[in-house]
């Protein structure tokens, strides 16, 4: 990991063009990742999960955190690792992507697909055994850091409780179980019994 550190009266976003998740805006500044927030509540709040789960080798390592005004707001943001994005969130939702293909269409675009899902279901398995839960695992949150899958979207990554011994399904399973595309998904799902 190089040297997340920054200067934030350096930091000049002029000019520059970053993507946009539901509350994050990110900016590649010279090999560091800068994720801005519009409040100090969620900098942190992405902050301290992320750092958690980059201990487990489940996200990006965060760096520092600052404030700065851009565009004539003052922007919390904090540093974190580049990683290679699986897809294009630019627009976010449906139509997201360079040509409104949206998140899955780019996934199964993919040469890889497959192998990313049993990567992703992977991630979600070290998830869970960490001991945590999390709700928001659609392809758009997953990126690449060093040949391995990370989360790269932490909102919504909780504790599970101690005494929560349910079984964890992990819908990425699929992947694991040789889904192709336009395969009917519930031929992969398990069977629950009473």
């Amino acid at each position: 990991m190089s040297n997340l550190t920054i200067n934030p009266k350096k930091i000049n976003l002029a000019g520059k063009s970053g993507s946009s998740g539901m509350s994050c805006k990110f900016f590649n500044l010279d090999g560091i990742g800068l994720k801005l927030y519009k409040n100090e509540w969620e900098r942190d709040d992405s902050y301290y999960r992320q750092g958690a789960l980059a201990d487990d080798n489940l996200a990006p390592c965060v760096g520092s955190t600052f404030e700065l005004e851009f565009n004539g707001c003052t922007w919390y943001g904090h540093t974190t690792e580049i990683v290679e994005t699986i897809v294009d969130c630019s627009g976010h939702g449906g139509n997201a992507g360079p040509n409104g293909e949206g998140l899955w269409g780019q996934f199964y675009a993919r040469d890889d697909y497959q192998e990313l899902g049993c990567k992703i279901a992977d991630c979600m398995d070290k998830l869970h055994e960490a001991g945590y839960r999390w709700g928001d695992d659609h392809v758009g949150n997953f990126g690449i850091l060093n040949g391995e899958v990370v989360i790269i979207d932490c909102a919504g990554v909780v504790e599970r409780d101690e005494n929560d011994d349910s079984s964890f399904f992990n819908e990425w399973d699929k992947f694991r179980m040789g889904y192709e595309y336009g395969d009917d998904p519930a031929d992969y799902m398990p069977e629950f019994s009473e």
